[in-house]
């Protein structure tokens, strides 16, 4: 984490350093939710209204169809509860059996 600090990624992947143990699941979309966020924005910014409309039609499909995907792989290769990929990232807490897995990103597959 040291080598990032002053880089853009550095705040989205320090908000993991508060976890117990961060998954590979929980770096992954900290990384592709920062990239979304920071794309939209800046589309945002630089591009005009006419412009602004198709970005927002063309990309808005990918990010939902990109969703889609990371629901899949979610319950495929981590073996998630839909709690873990579902709720806010403040409902680790919850125990597994009401659905929010161990406290890594959900998932109740040991890691």
């Amino acid at each position: 984490m040291a080598n990032l600090k002053g880089s853009i990624y550095y705040p989205a992947l320090m908000r993991l350093s508060s976890l117990p143990n961060p998954t590979l699941w929980d770096y992954e979309m900290a990384i592709d939710l920062f990239y979304f966020k920071w794309f939209w924005n800046n589309g945002e910014k630089t591009l005009s209204k006419a412009q602004l409309k198709y970005f927002k039609e063309a990309y808005g499909t990918k990010m939902d169809l990109l969703n889609v995907r990371w629901i899949y792989r979610s319950r495929h290769y981590f073996q998630m509860t839909p709690c873990g990929y579902l709720c806010p990232s403040d409902s680790r807490s919850v125990s597994p059996a009401a659905g929010g897995g161990q406290g890594n990103g959900g998932s109740t597959r040991q890691r």
